[in-house]
């Protein structure tokens, strides 16, 4: 039977109204079809999408697209993942970009204004409503919902003003939710290009040794690296030199500290006086375990419970740390067991669960290089799992990564960018949470008449 608000403990307004959901909305109304391909389209898949958000679609050619590609989306549609409700994969469509398709894998709704999408995306998203698809999931390893038990709920429809509110507040939220997720996203990906430039490509190095064998002298060497490591022009440069002097003397100490040769060791080419070692020489892995009792509330001497679904940083589950393995927000974690066996995670407080695992480091300055490393190694990790039913993370293919270790002073510079963007990161993460919160809340208040309009 399909959700049906009259069945929950909510009393509603007089002025509201009971609606079937498909009476007033679309669900999954427009299907792409062999004949209707264009030559290219924008894909979102499952794996694309979490909480509010969906990466950068897929561009796919007309010879590339999948067979599942068949939700045609439009503006102020919004998607929910039939699959899994309880990871709550679903995201809004303000301006839909042209050919924006989303996998079967998602159910599609649609509203005729605006005002009625976002009221319908702030009640379907809701905790009232995900609980009941899960509830109802059939189950097996990917347990999922069928589309039409959300077209026959039977939901309330608020009166104008009510309607306008709700409106508005859930664009507000969803559109602040989405900034921060989107700063978040853009703090990591400096600092990824940053460690991929000093410690992967070698970039300031090379700039130097381009530069000595062109004739240039030392000076004239080390602006180079300035300009690898800046991505600024020479006149940009000098400009810098005269607006910020500080700045200016702080790049130029970075770029003298990167050696000005390559040498080869071990097979591999790496900078004049930097270290090349297996990454198993310099950590292990410590498994988690699952506590003996766990609790939805945090009480005394309780920490997060860390498991797959918390790694977004939302913690549902809550235990004492005797006898179990507690980490830091500097510790670095792996899901070792699942479906995204490899994934690499920073910025948590707690206990982990026994699907993760702990990277000790025989060095603890290291934390931020080696976050990153794998951070870098991430997709191979994931992509090479061993196993069949279950896949697992294959510790031997990580330990034998060979990692290059600058000397101290670049290795001190990085852990410290990289040490204040994450707790930017984790800030901002933290502010995602209140307002996923403060949202949540809300709608129950509205839908009980506690707050009127």
């Amino acid at each position: 039977m399909a959700f049906d608000i009259r069945e929950t403990a909510f009393k509603l307004p007089e002025n509201w109204k009971l609606v079937r959901l498909g009476d007033i909305a679309k669900v999954n109304e427009k299907s792409l079809t062999k004949k209707s391909q264009p030559d290219f389209i924008r894909y979102i898949d499952i794996s694309s999408v979490s909480t509010g958000a969906f990466d950068t679609p897929k561009l796919l050619k007309k010879d590339e697209i999948p067979s599942r590609a068949k939700r045609i989306l439009r503006n102020n549609d919004f998607i929910i993942s039939t699959v899994r409700p309880n990871l709550k994969q679903f995201s809004f469509i303000e301006e839909a970009q042209e050919n924006l398709i989303a996998s079967t894998g998602f159910c599609v709704i649609s509203s005729n204004n605006s005002k009625l999408a976002w009221y319908l995306y702030s009640l379907i998203t809701s905790d009232l409503f995900t609980e009941y698809l899960v509830k109802i999931a059939d189950g097996g390893a990917y347990p999922a919902f069928n589309p039409k038990e959300i077209e026959d709920a039977i939901i309330p429809l608020p009166d104008k003003d009510n309607l306008e509110f709700i409106s508005d507040t859930s664009r507000f939220f969803h559109k602040k939710i989405q900034l921060n997720t989107q700063i978040n996203q853009t703090l990591e990906q400096i600092v990824q290009a940053l460690f991929k430039s000093w410690f992967v490509d070698f970039e300031p190095v090379r700039a130097k040794v381009q530069a000595l064998s062109d004739g240039m002298s030392l000076e004239q060497a080390e602006l180079a690296a300035m300009q690898a490591i800046s991505g600024k022009t020479l006149e940009e440069l000098t400009a810098l030199s005269q607006t910020q002097p500080d700045r200016y003397a702080e790049l130029a100490e970075t770029a003298k500290a990167f050696p000005c040769e390559m040498v080869e060791v071990d097979g591999v080419d790496v900078p004049k006086g930097w270290e090349v070692k297996p990454l198993g020489d310099l950590i292990s892995f410590v498994k988690g375990k699952k506590p003996k009792s766990v609790s939805p509330k945090q009480e005394e001497n309780m920490l997060p419970h860390i498991l797959t679904s918390s790694l977004e940083g939302k913690y549902n589950e809550f235990c004492e740390s005797n006898k179990l393995v507690t980490i830091e927000y500097h510790n670095i974690i792996m899901l070792m067991d699942g479906s995204n066996s490899g994934r690499i995670a920073i910025g948590h407080n707690g206990v982990i669960g026994s699907t993760l695992a702990k990277i000790n480091l025989d060095n603890n300055k290291l934390w931020a290089v080696i976050y990153q490393f794998l951070k870098h190694k991430e997709a191979d990790i994931q992509a090479n799992t061993t196993g069949t039913t279950i896949p697992h993370t294959d510790k031997n293919r990580v330990n034998n990564y060979l990692m290059v270790i600058s000397d101290n002073f670049l290795l001190e510079k990085f852990t410290e960018l990289f040490d204040n963007s994450l707790l930017k990161i984790i800030s901002n993460r933290n502010q995602i949470i209140s307002l996923e919160t403060t949202r949540d809340l809300l709608l129950p208040r509205l839908l009980n008449g506690e707050i009127n309009v």
